[in-house]
């Protein structure tokens, strides 16, 4: 994908907000630090043009690219605020999968970063609700295991074995990938 959009007209590319988010996206893991700026360009071209799926799965890229680069997690701040100061109406999810990578993307950012934001059991709510309902079975794990993280970081062992003692039940009869079963 990085190569087909990289043989694109530049110019186009810069301009086209689901162009640039995909370029992101191809590059997130591999090269968080370029990805992120292309996640930042998108999302002011979605956030310009009023396009709510674009701006949110933007927001959320630019989170997971924050996360994967790992050295400065201050940087999630401002862009927790901006969530934050979205209203209930732009915060409104068009899909589920649009809620889940959100959802992901902000627990992890106030896991990591503000762990005492009032939001934050509303947030950890709604990726639980997320990892219950989803089909795919890496965001359910990754959901669960990072769930999972929080409730040992904030000391709730009950809790975090009743959550490890469910991964394992699931694993054990729930569809999975390849990769997952590693």
């Amino acid at each position: 994908l990085e190569q087909w959009l990289c043989a694109l007209p530049a110019p186009l590319v810069e301009q086209d907000p689901w162009l640039l988010y995909w370029l992101g996206a191809s590059r997130a893991q591999r090269d968080p630090v370029s990805a992120r700026g292309n996640m930042e360009r998108a999302f002011e071209l979605f956030s310009v043009r009023q396009n709510k799926a674009g701006v949110l799965l933007a927001w959320a890229g630019v989170g997971d690219c924050i996360f994967y680069m790992y050295f400065d997690l201050t940087q999630f701040d401002p862009w927790i605020a901006r969530l934050d100061e979205m209203d209930d109406a732009q915060l409104s999810f068009p899909s589920p999968v649009v809620e889940a990578k959100v959802s992901f993307s902000m627990f992890v950012a106030l896991a990591f970063r503000q762990p005492q934001h009032p939001k934050f059991g509303v947030w950890r709510s709604r990726l639980a609700a997320c990892a219950e309902a989803t089909p795919d079975p890496m965001f359910r794990l990754l959901a669960r295991l990072h769930l999972l993280i929080s409730q040992i970081w904030s000391g709730d062992l009950h809790g975090a074995g009743a959550a490890l003692h469910e991964l394992r039940r699931e694993s054990a009869t729930r569809p999975s990938t390849p990769f997952v079963e590693l």
